[in-house]
């Protein structure tokens, strides 16, 4: 059994490693001009290594916004968090991690990013009561793509801005821009 959490720490370690290279990549290069095999010199793994742990560049940013979710889950009951400590929550762990808030800054991963937000909102709202039942189900993907492009935008312009203003008035900022879409 030790084995096993000894592997999965290896493939924790690896798999950060390649984060690490992809973002310190992105600080002189655009996403789209990076090649996986950058990446893997960069954090010194062969490619299998990197196919093993990721299935595109694109899964490595996914992977970090993954993360980010994953903690705000672990740190907050989705079904009775208000709105502003979701979004208080994301800011913050964007200054915190500001290699993955750098990576908003590059166009090519826009929709990359705006992708992950879009499924990461999608869970919340199947799993909460955010989730209102007077809207109408057949639009639900509109409503997804527009809450999941207004947070990525903000966030981007946030980033891009140079993170001046404080996670606390982005989150009531975000929170003011969505409300009436999040009912």
């Amino acid at each position: 059994m030790s084995d096993d959490l000894g592997g999965d720490r290896r493939k924790r370690s690896t798999a950060q490693r390649i984060s690490a290279s992809l973002y310190s990549l992105l600080r002189g290069k655009t996403f789209d001009d990076i090649s996986v095999t950058e990446i893997c010199e960069e954090a010194g793994v062969a490619r299998k290594t990197f196919y093993r742990n990721f299935t595109s560049k694109e899964d490595v940013v996914g992977a970090s916004m993954d993360e980010m979710f994953s903690q705000l889950k672990t740190s907050h009951d989705l079904l009775i968090s208000d709105v502003r400590s979701l979004y208080l929550f994301c800011y913050e762990w964007l200054n915190a991690h500001a290699d993955v808030a750098e990576a908003f800054c590059d166009r090519g991963l826009f929709g990359t990013i705006t992708q992950k937000i879009r499924e990461c909102v999608e869970a919340a709202l199947s799993d909460t009561a955010h989730n209102s039942v007077t809207f109408e189900p057949t639009l639900a993907a509109y409503y997804l793509d527009f809450i999941s492009a207004g947070i990525a935008t903000v966030f981007r312009g946030w980033v891009v801005g140079g993170r001046k203003q404080s996670p606390e008035t982005m989150s009531q900022l975000t929170e003011r821009l969505l409300s009436g879409v999040i009912t």
